[in-house]
């Protein structure tokens, strides 16, 4: 085969497949991307967080649910850098708004059953 006979057949094949070619290098280089983000931000290995998604039967690790809309998050502690679980956003959210204070979160815990016991004497 000619180089010239070889550039036609491989541009046919390209659009072809142009599809399924476009979704297979997207996966790689979102695959590449998010080993690198892992490495460098956390310290951690992209299989490592594949562990704990296993671990965790792919729920989040405070509320137990499983988001369908978007991906779980790495949480991890702002002070150490160490990687604690996989929590859905909100959850992580709530975490870091809280700035990773229990003592916050156990105000807001009180806060909640207070105004919840309140509203459900007031409905009966």
């Amino acid at each position: 085969m000619t180089p010239e006979q070889k550039r036609t057949y491989n541009r046919a094949y390209y659009h072809r497949h142009r599809e399924a070619l476009r979704l297979q290098q997207k996966g790689y280089y979102a695959r590449v991307q998010r080993r690198a983000h892992y490495k460098r931000r956390y310290g951690i290995a992209l299989e490592a967080v594949e562990a704990m998604f296993e671990k965790q039967h792919g729920r989040c690790a405070a509320c137990g649910t499983t988001p369908a809309d978007r991906p779980l998050q790495l949480d991890h502690d702002h002070i150490t850098g160490e990687v604690r679980g996989l929590l859905c956003r909100p959850c992580n959210t709530a975490l870091g708004l809280l700035r990773d204070s229990p003592a916050k979160l156990q105000g807001l815990i009180t806060y909640l059953t207070q105004r919840l016991g309140e509203t459900t004497c007031q409905m009966i």
